[in-house]
């Protein structure tokens, strides 16, 4: 069986051929299509090969999920029991105790402001954000509605690309 390059290969080059004996669109289309079974087959191949390792892919992107709300569940429970340790230790005056692994110690975090009513707050205590000023971008969805209905956009080429589509 050949790969995929020399079948693509080959089938060019018939065509190339009947094209140059001056054979007619049907002619060529019929005996290309005749002598396409191996790259058809091949092709075939390479859409379950797509398709397994897609469904793959796909399980992997479960599995992360899977394990992420496992680490979350295992985060949450880790901050559980941090806040009853400190509440403990705090109710006992315990501020560190040294094993030989590691310390464990109670200590104050920086202070931060707790506002109770905005209102009663000075105005010198007060500050105003910078407006940001809007960013211009053209407008995509215009200008491909203008160029498919013929206008011409300066700056502007309409393109199309193509994709493989497995269903």
């Amino acid at each position: 069986m050949s790969n995929l390059y020399e079948l693509t290969g080959n089938r060019l080059a018939l065509q190339h051929k009947l094209e140059v004996l001056n054979f007619d669109e049907e002619t060529i289309l019929d005996t290309l299509e005749a002598n396409s079974t191996e790259l058809s087959e091949k092709i075939a191949d390479y859409g379950y090969i797509i398709r397994n390792r897609t469904s793959f892919a796909d399980s992997m992107s479960a599995e992360i999920e899977r394990m992420t709300s496992r680490r979350d569940a295992e985060l949450k429970r880790i901050a559980a029991i941090e806040k009853w340790l400190l509440r403990n230790m705090q109710g006992c005056g315990i501020t560190k105790i040294e094993c030989p692994a590691f310390t464990v110690a109670v200590q104050n975090n920086p202070p931060k402001v707790d506002v109770l009513d905005e209102k009663q707050i000075p105005e010198d205590y007060w500050r105003t954000p910078d407006p940001k000023p809007p960013v211009a971008a053209p407008d995509k969805r215009l200008i491909l509605a203008a160029m498919k209905d013929g206008y011409p956009v300066p700056g502007c080429i309409l393109t199309q690309s193509a994709r493989l589509v497995i269903k």
